[in-house]
C-alpha cells in the first residue's frame, strides 16, 4: 500500500471526486479482478475516490466471512422479516441449496407471515401452496377470519 502517498491524495480538491464513469470502472474491476484489482488502480492513480473504492471493497470482503449465511439465518430466525429472509436465501451458492433453505425455513416460518411463506413455497417448488389455494391454507384463513370478527 502507498501509505506515504495518502496525505498527498487527501489534499486534492473537489475535482478529484469520482464521476459516473469511474464508479462503473470500479464496479467492473471489482467484479472481474476483485479488491486486488481496485488496489492496483488505487496505487497507480493515488486518487482519493480510487483509494475509497478499494477500502470499501476490502471492508465488504472482511464482512463477508465464511459464516455470512449462518449469521443471516440467525438474524431471520430471531426476527423474521421478508427482507432478512431474502438476504439469507440470496446468500445460497446454488439453486439447490436455496431450495433446501426454503424447505427448512417453511418448518419454522410464522403462519402469520403469509408473504414469506408464499415466497418459501415458490422456492420449494410448491406453487399451489404459494397461491394459498390448498385446502389447509384456505381452512386456516377461514378460521382466522371467523375468529377475528
Amino acid at each position: 500500500m502507498c501509505c506515504h502517498r495518502i496525505p498527498r491524495c487527501a489534499q486534492r480538491g473537489p475535482s478529484d471526486w469520482a464521476n459516473q464513469e469511474d464508479r462503473w470502472l470500479h464496479e467492473v474491476v471489482l467484479r472481474i479482478e476483485g479488491p486486488a484489482g481496485l488496489g492496483e488502480i488505487a496505487r497507480a492513480t493515488c486518487r482519493l475516490h480510487d483509494l475509497r473504492a478499494w477500502c470499501e471493497a476490502l471492508a465488504v470482503q472482511q464482512q463477508r466471512g465464511e459464516d455470512l449465511p449462518e449469521r443471516l439465518e440467525r438474524a431471520w430466525r430471531a426476527s423474521p422479516s421478508l427482507l432478512r429472509l431474502q438476504r439469507w436465501l440470496g446468500s445460497s451458492e446454488t439453486s439447490q441449496r436455496m431450495r433446501e433453505r426454503a424447505t427448512q425455513a417453511l418448518a419454522v416460518c410464522p403462519w402469520q407471515a403469509q408473504r414469506q411463506r408464499a415466497l418459501l413455497h415458490l422456492l420449494a417448488a410448491d406453487p399451489v401452496a404459494a397461491s394459498g389455494a390448498d385446502k389447509d391454507c384456505f381452512t386456516n384463513q377461514l378460521a382466522v377470519s371467523a375468529c377475528c370478527r
